[in-house]
């Protein structure tokens, strides 16, 4: 978010030297564009028309906003973050979350990422657990089911997709629901999707099986 804080500063700096750019204009002759083409004046121009800055002013100002943008960056990045708390609310939202749903495997996944990217860990448990999932409207099933449909539908997310069928299974859903999932994708996304995504929860359902893991007790319709 710092970083964003920057960029952001540091577009607001150039779009108000670019303002104050006006047409080049070279000493002792006609204004000139970006361009270099000359451009027609009249001596009844407009007084309200503000001066155009020559090319060195122009390169001064965008400097001097390109080094205070700079300096302003990194003070962001130096100075504590104020909003740490929010930021480990969500995070804790999200773990909670990852182990209502998808339990150990979850876990596995973010715990894969800790020694080559964990920022992407921590994106992964703060945004879709922490903001999405815990969101109100639909139940966690009902989350689970979109997701089984939307990773079927895709075709090229198995390790996903086999993930959210266990966490179908842990909030509600019966293995003859997510099968049916799968039937329904064939419709919209092709059979050779459906096919993939039906071979995937077999997977998932042998793999419970041989685990000893018990399905959460199917939510009625």
């Amino acid at each position: 978010m710092r970083f964003l804080a920057a960029a952001a500063l540091l577009s607001l700096a150039w779009k108000r030297v670019s303002a104050r750019r006006g047409p080049w204009m070279r000493p002792g002759k006609r204004p000139c564009n970006e361009y270099g083409k000359k451009m027609n004046t009249t001596k009844n121009q407009d007084e309200t028309t503000p001066p155009a800055l020559s090319r060195k002013a122009f390169i001064k100002d965008s400097a001097a906003y390109a080094v205070g943008a700079a300096v302003l960056s990194a003070s962001l990045a130096a100075a504590p973050e104020k909003a740490g708390g929010a930021d480990a609310d969500r995070y804790r939202r999200g773990w909670e979350m990852l182990g209502k749903i998808d339990g150990e495997a979850g876990g596995r996944v973010i715990e894969s990422l800790r020694d080559i990217a964990p920022d992407l860990g921590r994106y992964v448990i703060e945004f879709p657990f922490g903001d999405v999932y815990s969101r109100g409207v639909l139940s966690l099933r009902e989350r689970e089911i979109a997701t089984v449909a939307a990773l079927s539908a895709m075709g090229n997310a198995r390790p996903q997709l086999k993930v959210h069928v266990h966490g179908a299974l842990n909030v509600g859903c019966s293995r003859q629901e997510v099968v049916e999932i799968c039937i329904q994708m064939a419709v919209y996304a092709g059979f050779p999707a459906a096919l993939n995504a039906v071979f995937a929860a077999r997977e998932v359902f042998r793999e419970r099986d041989e685990s000893g893991i018990t399905d959460s007790p199917a939510t009625p319709r």
